[in-house]
């Protein structure tokens, strides 16, 4: 019986293997790179007299907590990749989807490269066991008044709450044009804000009347910044906007704009010379979602038409039609 030892796979470990007289190993038993180098008998005596190492930890959340290891953002699992007596230093790694595991390694099946490495030296003995997931984030007990839309009043801004998450809040500035977000925790949120609550209105006061044009799903251009936007609520004198070409993360973006600031817009029907030829259309209640070409000009009339054979003209475009990516069939244009 001959003993060879590796120091192959990076210098991540030192595998120790006894094979039969004859045989010869060809390769690393982790998959890496193998350096294998057989052992005399002179060399023996020093392994004999290492001291015994102390255990490796096992992958758990109490473990990863002990050692003040956090979780990446999007991480979900954990799990310490395969080498068992043989690894000294056996990996482990955060990650997004449940993995799965090849002889030796686990591995995302969607993000199959992504993973983030967990620091330190973990126990590989039982690897395949050794799958974790993150614990559901336990959200502090909120006050009553704390939902989505309650303006709430912390240094020396008044903001919204815009939405809510596991993580805590993201609030919004009120009384400007463009966003101002900032995240808080909840802790945060309870200790350094306050809610804002409006005082009623006295009957005498009169309410101001908003133009006859100011109706949910008008279009309208702000003066400051000269963006297009379609009304989608009004709140005393703001008004909630989309705006379809300012896309983000692929949706049309969303903002509150003062009345006093906006003028009314309108769609204009493309002429021959400024209509796409090719237009990708959302459904409606008279149309699915269409593929529309353009059919050329008849005299005073643009039209088009798709592979079902309807031919509308581009004033019936701009009336009843909007793109997949939001912007209307026709030019957006001030109202004189």
């Amino acid at each position: 019986m001959k003993t060879y030892k590796c120091k192959g796979c990076y210098k991540r470990c030192e595998a120790r293997i006894d094979l039969p007289d004859g045989q010869v190993p060809e390769v690393c038993l982790l998959g890496g790179d193998a350096s294998w180098q057989k052992i005399e008998e002179s060399d023996r005596s020093d392994t004999a007299e290492l001291p015994e190492k102390e255990p490796l930890p096992k992958l758990t959340v109490e473990s990863l907590a002990e050692r003040g290891i956090e979780w990446p953002e999007k991480a979900r699992y954990a799990a310490v990749n395969g080498g068992g007596e043989l690894c000294a230093s056996s990996m482990a790694r955060f990650y997004e989807n449940k993995p799965g595991h090849t002889a030796v390694a686990w591995f995302d099946p969607v993000k199959q490269w992504q993973a983030w490495p967990i620091p330190g030296k973990w126990d590989a003995s039982d690897w395949t066991n050794s799958l974790i997931e993150r614990p559901a984030v336990v959200k502090a007990k909120l006050p009553e008044w704390c939902r989505v839309g309650v303006h709430v009043d912390g240094y020396c801004k008044e903001m919204r709450i815009e939405k809510i998450s596991d993580e805590g809040v993201l609030l919004v500035e009120v009384g400007i044009d463009h966003h101002n977000c900032m995240p808080a925790t909840f802790e945060s949120l309870k200790n350094n804000f306050k809610p804002v609550y409006k005082k009623s209105v006295p009957e005498e006061t009169p309410e101001k009347e908003l133009p006859e044009w100011c109706q949910v799903g008008a279009w309208c251009r702000n003066l400051d910044i000269g963006w297009y936007g379609v009304i989608r609520q009004i709140d005393d004198e703001r008004l909630a906007v989309t705006i379809p070409d300012h896309l983000i993360d692929g949706e049309a973006r969303y903002d509150w704009w003062n009345v006093a600031k906006v003028i009314p817009a309108r769609v204009r029907p493309w002429m021959f010379e400024e209509a796409p030829p090719f237009v990708k259309t959302m459904e409606n209640s008279d149309y699915q979602a269409c593929c529309w070409y353009l059919n050329g000009s008849h005299g005073e009339k643009v039209s088009y038409w798709c592979r079902v054979d309807n031919i509308i003209t581009t004033d019936e475009m701009a009336q009843k039609f909007t793109q997949l990516n939001g912007l209307p069939c026709g030019v957006l244009e001030v109202v004189e």
